[in-house]
């Protein structure tokens, strides 16, 4: 994505302005336009041919596109909960709670790359699914791999997606049935992203078979606990710091991702406890839904205000308090649905492979590199049918004991 401005140097965003609504004028009459590779170009491209189409350079167009793609996710993830384990009401409910969950619906209306991820990830899980039950899975896989394809225009690491899911199928379906599940949607997608690979070897003459950025977000990761090296989870010290110690470097270059790298790995080759510990916060973090989230850290802000005093908030303002306290615990109560839920049907082996290793394969970057809720909301749908599980069965529950007292 070509970009008019400095390199990003803040860590939060005041708002969203339409382009169209800003003047160019002084920036064009000198323009200095540099390719930034550090995500993948996906929204951009959509952005370009909405604009094209449209002739106004307004996100509003591609915001209402993501609305109704993820309203169609209501209806997917109905369709899975309701393939996996044949209960009518713990699909309907666990559809309902897509539908109803306020976070991922705030997430979606920001014109970036994080929506698709989310919509491509339980389109890959329908498609693999499917193409597990069927006698001839081709179309399917095909299918799978446009979808992953498609999605790793948006973010990359969705290409472990299917794979991960394939060999969850190895206990019911054998090797000989899995390795064709899980390269030929990984080819396909591969395939559907050359076009960018190839590119990089024209934008700055080194291969890079997907974005930049991976040194950075390590290195940046690094600060997301105090640490005597100087790693600060935020672009603009970042670049401050490499601007000082390499002032040749141009910003999300190849070479100035490169030298984060470096940087990075000798600081968790120097301080491997560190980095342990750090990774084991990341799993929990990742695991238990929502934390770091926009809506958890302003709860935990609110909080803080009132001198860290739960009682103390609440007597001040007791609407707001209430909002507090369903703010940090939604999380955990979701974590734990989802762990009833899976009790609930642990005898369904190989759904529950499937959840698992679609957990596993989502959360494993985030785990190594950083974390944030985005990074790990497309698995939120998981929690979604397996507290719905619980739910239904805790309803059935109920009812029989309404019946043995009215008997």
């Amino acid at each position: 994505m070509l970009n008019r401005t400095s390199p990003n140097t803040s860590a939060t965003y005041p708002g969203l302005v339409d382009p169209a609504a800003i003047d160019y004028r002084a920036a064009d009459a000198g323009p200095s336009f540099k390719p930034y590779r550090i995500h993948m170009p996906g929204t951009a491209l959509l952005l370009a041919g909405i604009w094209k189409v449209t002739g106004s350079q307004r996100y509003l167009p591609l915001q209402v596109l993501q609305v109704l793609v993820d309203a169609a996710m209501v209806l997917v993830v109905h369709w899975i909960a309701r393939t996996m384990y044949r209960r009518r009401r713990a699909a309907l409910l666990a559809a309902a709670g897509y539908a109803l969950f306020v976070p991922i619906a705030a997430l979606i209306r920001i014109p970036f790359y994080d929506p698709w991820a989310i919509t491509a990830t339980m389109g890959i899980f329908a498609l693999m699914l499917k193409a597990r039950d069927a006698g001839r899975p081709l179309r399917w896989l095909l299918a799978a791999g446009l979808v992953t394809g498609f999605g790793m225009w948006f973010r990359a690491q969705l290409v472990l997606l299917p794979v991960a899911l394939a060999l969850a199928m190895l206990p019911a379906l054998g090797w000989r049935r899995v390795v064709p599940r899980a390269v030929v949607p990984a080819a396909l997608a591969l395939l559907l992203v050359a076009p960018y690979s190839l590119w990089t070897l024209t934008d700055q003459g080194h291969f890079s078979p997907v974005n930049t950025g991976t040194g950075q977000v390590l290195w940046e990761g690094l600060g997301q606990r105090a640490n005597d090296f100087g790693a600060v989870m935020d672009d603009g010290v970042t670049f401050e710091q490499v601007h000082a110690e390499r002032p040749d470097l141009e910003y999300a270059s190849y070479d100035y991702d490169r030298y984060l790298l470096d940087k990075a790995k000798a600081a968790i080759a120097g301080h491997p406890g560190f980095y342990a510990a750090l990774v084991v916060q990341r799993a929990v973090l990742s695991v238990t839904p929502l934390m770091n989230s926009g809506e958890l850290g302003r709860a935990r802000a609110d909080l803080r205000a009132s001198d860290g005093s739960l009682l103390a908030y609440a007597k001040a303002s007791p609407r707001q308090a209430a909002k507090t306290v369903a703010g940090v615990a939604a999380g955990p109560l979701m974590l734990l649905a989802a762990l009833g839920g899976l009790w609930l049907t642990r005898r369904r082996r190989d759904e529950t492979l499937l959840l698992l290793a679609l957990l596993a394969a989502t959360f494993a970057v985030p785990i190594v590199m950083a974390h944030a809720w985005r990074y790990v909301a497309p698995a939120t749908f998981v929690y979604l049918v397996l507290g719905a599980q619980l739910a239904d069965r805790g309803a059935v529950l109920l009812r029989r004991r309404r019946s043995r007292r009215a008997a």
